[in-house]
């Protein structure tokens, strides 16, 4: 753990570095939520107010709406996480 702080808390820019270790661990994070509460995803439409998953389980339209909520926020978010890994890439100094 202290390794971990100490490569945090070295290099240029901490406070840059500091926000782009945030924004990995939240694409990180949302990425691993959407993959354990919605483990049948993709949802499609399969009949009157009806949606399935990939397994053609029915599913109800709340679920669907939630889905198709985190599916927004994961492709919104997960560009500004990429840049974020490689700005922190850049940032981070190499410690011996």
């Amino acid at each position: 753990m202290r390794t971990l702080l100490r490569r945090i808390a070295s290099g240029r820019h901490l406070k840059l570095q500091a926000l782009c270790f945030c924004l990995v661990l939240w694409c990180l994070g949302l990425f691993f939520y959407g993959l354990f509460t919605y483990p049948d995803a993709p949802y499609k439409w399969c009949g009157a107010w009806e949606y399935c998953g990939k397994r053609g389980s029915v599913i109800a339209q709340a679920t669907f709406e939630d889905w198709k909520h985190w599916q927004g926020m994961l492709f919104a978010s997960w560009p500004f996480g990429m840049l974020a890994g490689y700005g922190l890439k850049r940032l981070r100094r190499d410690l011996p």
